[in-house]
């Protein structure tokens, strides 16, 4: 059983699966900085999940930690700490830059360090995505960026759908294939543009070339 978790509020994700006599916290960033992006020539090498923290099937069958969990991360998803955003010093006072990326230390830090205080870290394979993301915004008050909740998305597909000793990617990318062709199906039905549609058919002849 898994389960993913998008927390708005702090650029960052989280994936619980269920495992025997435990459940595994895996923790990450979602989009990276402005910085990050800019100044890589190609596209941006990340690895997913970053921390992971195993907690016991007894701890989480309690109900009293259940409901601190919940409000936590509820919490987390719709407040924004000042401390989280990146901050411009000036010689009058300090600027928050709102058209960068949140910095997601209260999940990847906070959260993952209480977790560890209940449970012990926990090693999980990890997959390497060259992601390919924009910081675009002329004239615009906050720029364009990829979405975050498809990366999480594919991250959680991919690192639940691998298989074997060698980590055969076969399943993921069998699956993003039938997704992605039931999407183009489903949108045929829509007022979607054709020119769209060709680019969508196009990533999918890609994808079944690669898959070969």
């Amino acid at each position: 059983d898994v389960l993913a978790f998008h927390i708005r509020g702090q650029n960052a994700a989280f994936i619980v699966r269920r495992m025997e006599k435990q459940f595994s916290f895996e923790f990450f960033e979602l989009s990276p900085t402005n910085k990050a992006v800019i100044s890589t020539k190609g596209r941006l090498r990340r690895y997913f999940p970053g921390p992971a923290i195993s907690v016991s099937e007894e701890r989480m069958m309690d109900p009293s930690f259940r409901n601190a969990l919940v409000q936590l991360v509820t919490s987390l998803d719709v407040q924004t700490p000042p401390e989280a955003w990146p901050v411009v010093s000036n010689t009058e006072s300090d600027t928050i830059q709102a058209r960068d990326t949140v910095h997601p230390k209260f999940v990847t830090e906070m959260f993952f360090g209480i977790l560890r205080g209940l449970g012990k870290p926990l090693d999980v394979h990890r997959i390497e995505k060259c992601t390919r993301d924009d910081v675009l915004w002329d004239g615009a008050v906050n720029p364009w960026r990829r979405s975050p909740f498809w990366l999480l998305l594919r991250v959680a597909f991919q690192t639940t759908l691998v298989t074997g000793e060698g980590r055969d990617h076969t399943h993921y990318k069998s699956f993003m294939i039938f997704l992605m062709a039931r999407v183009l199906q489903q949108s045929l039905d829509t007022s979607i543009s054709s020119e769209l549609l060709f680019v969508m058919s196009a990533k999918i002849s890609r994808r079944l070339l690669k898959l070969g």
